[in-house]
């Protein structure tokens, strides 16, 4: 899996992510994530992830949220 992480909170631990969201860019055909804990208003990590990383239906539901200002999905940590 080609994950770039560009940003970690001095809190993360990977024990303390609860979920995983990615979404299209509006600007070109890259992918980014974020990672939350409980209290999901703070961002644990975030980065950049290629579209083959991501499985297809996931990926499918992002490319259709593309350019929303909420348009990141639901990715689950496996």
């Amino acid at each position: 899996m080609s994950m770039t992480v560009t940003y970690q909170s001095k809190r993360y631990a990977p024990e303390l992510v609860v979920e995983r969201y990615v979404r299209r860019s509006s600007v070109d055909s890259s992918y980014t994530f974020c990672e939350v804990g409980e209290d999901r208003r703070w961002d644990l990590r975030q980065g950049k992830v290629d579209g083959e990383d991501i499985p297809e239906d996931i990926r499918s539901k992002a490319d259709g949220l593309r350019d929303q200002a909420f348009g990141y999905v639901p990715w689950p940590i496996v």
